[in-house]
């Protein structure tokens, strides 16, 4: 190639970019210089195997070996090519060097993924198409515009353009042609999908690409195809794999995460709006898709931290059993299931991601764009309470709680004196815990023990936690004894995030924890000892359920601040429980009020609370189906249905297997769930 060949004129009139692409004609330049990278050329090898299977590289159109290495003209040369074949004689890859020092500061001063690289000791290489290159060709073609006339460095760049001219030449007539010239109504073939994500776009994914089910954003990185053959056999299995990033939260704040989606086959030309996947810019709808998305993800920020809130809908939880509430929700999507939930949350990415490995962050100081915005993950990390499990939940069904303050005072049935005193000493533990005063030794003592007892049914799990507007994290000790280890690090892990979260926690049906010890039960001794080691340094409020308040150990029974019995439900307080649910069984609001006379009907029956409670959700289902209100008859038939399974359970209970049962469950009790009555009311 001659230097004087070069045609600087694309650059000398007022020719715009888009005038030249509709001149533009396939002619490879050929010009010439001297020095290192400084001869205004480009060398085309071949990287070929010899008789002796060895890999030699030769000059195109000759059979000279130039050995592994190309020679000292290729080191002059401003572009080199090498086409790397393989045995069959096929061609593998072909790689671009370019060793210009004018071309490697245009590249640096345009292209960002290059503007950190030091041209002065390294050349600037790709292989195959330059498609990192596409949308980049415009800003190059200015940037030679703006060198001097007729200079060595106009020259060079000029051979870069139309370099990059011919490379792409098949993509640039397509990407001009459908879109650049069809902006009402811009489409694209297959096999230029490609060209219509530039570096640094906004992907829009529609729910059934996102990595959550919900719409969302990402930022373009990359893109990459399974197959570049022309095989008419094998188009189908064709497809585009994208690569883009977006924000999300990892143990140490935010930071970026990485999500594939995929562009299959298809035929002919589509509308770029019609693909699975598409740059914001192209969406018919980006206004509103930027308002809603930018609006998600300000909730999204405000959301991290520690948030007590309620969702009612689709989560992705853990696959693990609902009791363990130790982390269990891992990366692999195996471990997932998605449900239907409607229940209070705890929101904390923090912990959330605790036990994920170190992932970069964005720093703290980083101030967030309306781009930034767009990006964020639609979902967060939490716990699900009533199902005790950790997921992720839609930030767009998110809720705040609205807290029933009055039902602690109104439906528990205990005396005004012992709700006084409870309600107090919550606040004071959950709202004022800077303020209560502990053990002699730092950090010791500050906890606040409660222990409720009495019969099954009374509402000893209805604590304080609601009228104080606090979360309830409640675990059944059924559910946390397996062995020893497992069940000490469980209690530790369930009364840490109390702390954290600032929680009330319920330990129901506790007893197997607090049992006098004895030589007899090894097990059951150990995991006393355990429990009262751990109590020693808990600074939350604990609430313990036992209906066996004669077998508590000498030792826990010191650590235990208040103790409050629930005397078995006389006529009176079965009354007020009929009124109760009936009210919010009632189909209309004026009907509320009026439940007086039909629950003192029913008052004399002898009925535990949740036996009430059941037996109101029977009668409404029953009534709700006749489209009628609900009656005595309804109640009256769903207590004998109940009464009639009790006589029946009882008449064919095998008196040896009872007997087995009691012995088995006294001691240690996790060894089988028979003598355990849920504590749901």
């Amino acid at each position: 190639m001659d230097d004087n060949t070069i045609n600087t004129s694309i650059f000398a009139s007022e020719l715009s970019f888009d005038d030249y692409l509709k001149d533009f004609a396939l002619a490879q330049p050929q010009v010439s210089g001297g020095g290192t990278g400084t001869k205004c050329e480009l060398v085309d090898y071949d990287s070929v195997f010899n008789s002796d299977g060895n890999k030699v590289v030769i000059r195109s159109g000759t059979s000279h070996n130039l050995g592994s290495f190309l020679g000292m003209d290729a080191n002059e040369s401003a572009i080199v090519r090498t086409t790397e074949w393989n045995l069959n004689g096929q061609k593998a890859s072909v790689k671009t060097e370019i060793q210009s020092p004018h071309m490697k500061a245009a590249l640096k001063a345009v292209v960002p993924v290059y503007r950190d690289r030091n041209i002065n000791f390294t050349h600037i290489s790709w292989y195959n198409e330059p498609r990192h290159l596409f949308h980049f060709r415009d800003r190059l073609f200015e940037y030679g515009r703006q060198r001097d006339l007729e200079s060595d460095e106009q020259r060079h760049v000029s051979l870069l353009v139309e370099h990059l001219q011919q490379e792409l030449a098949d993509a640039v007539a397509s990407f001009t042609c459908h879109v650049m010239f069809q902006p009402s109504s811009p489409s694209i073939d297959f096999r230029h999908a490609w060209t219509i994500f530039r570096q640094g776009d906004l992907v829009y994914l529609p729910g059934n690409a996102a990595p959550s089910g919900v719409e969302m954003i990402m930022r373009y990185k990359s893109i990459l195809s399974n197959c570049d053959c022309n095989d008419a056999n094998h188009m189908f299995s064709h497809a585009w794999t994208l690569t883009g990033e977006y924000l999300t939260t990892n143990k140490n704040g935010f930071g970026f995460e990485s999500w594939i989606a995929k562009i299959l086959y298809f035929e002919g030309i589509s509308q770029i709006k019609l693909l699975p996947l598409l740059p914001l810019r192209f969406h018919p709808d980006r206004e509103d898709i930027e308002t809603r998305l930018i609006s998600r993800g300000r909730r999204f920020r405000q959301l991290q931290g520690i948030h007590h809130q309620f969702y009612r809908g689709p989560a992705t939880l853990s696959r693990q059993d609902g009791t363990n509430i130790r982390l269990s929700l891992t990366t692999d999507s195996s471990s997932r299931v998605l449900r239907q939930i409607g229940s209070r949350i705890m929101l904390d990415s923090q912990h959330f991601h605790s036990k994920e490995v170190d992932q970069s962050s964005i720093p703290t100081s980083w101030i967030f764009t309306d781009n930034d915005y767009l990006i964020c993950h639609s979902h967060v990390g939490g716990y699900a309470f009533n199902e005790r499990q950790w997921g992720y939940f839609n930030i767009d069904l998110v809720q705040n709680i609205d807290f029933d303050t009055t039902t602690f005072q109104s439906s528990l049935m205990l005396s005004d004196k012992h709700k006084s005193i409870l309600l107090s000493l919550v606040r004071m533990q959950t709202e004022h815990h800077n303020l209560a005063f502990g053990d002699i030794i730092k950090g010791k003592g500050k906890g606040l023990v409660f222990l409720l007892h009495g019969e099954p049914g009374v509402g000893k799990t209805m604590t304080a936690a609601e009228h104080c507007k606090r979360p309830l994290l409640k675990m059944d000790a059924r559910d946390l004894c397996h062995d020893h280890e497992s069940t000490e690090s469980a209690l530790r892990t369930v009364l840490r995030l109390a702390e954290r979260w600032n929680a009330v926690a319920l330990l129901d049906e506790a007893d197997i924890f607090l049992e006098s010890r004895s030589s007899y039960y090894e097990m059951s001794n150990s995991l006393v000892t355990a429990f009262l080691r751990i109590l020693e340094y808990f600074q939350g409020a604990l609430f313990l359920t036992t209906n066996r308040v004669s077998s508590i150990d000498n030792a826990f029974k010191s650590r235990i601040q208040v103790a409050i019995h629930y005397p078995k439900l006389d006529i009176a307080s079965r009354q007020g429980l009929w009124q109760i649910f009936l009210a919010k069984a009632s189909t209309t609001i004026q009907d509320r009020g009026s439940w007086t006379d039909l629950a003192s009907r029913i008052a004399h029956e002898e009925l535990n609370g949740r036996q009430i409670r059941d037996i109101v959700r029977i009668a409404h289902a029953s009534a709700f189906g006749a489209g009628v209100e609900i009656g005595y008859d309804h109640l009256h038939s769903a207590i004998d249905s109940l009464r009639t399974f009790d006589k029946e359970f009882k008449k064919n209970r095998n008196p040896i297997e009872t007997s087995l049962n009691h012995k088995a469950t006294k001691r240690p009790r996790m060894q089988s769930e028979d003598s355990y009555m849920s504590e749901s009311d």
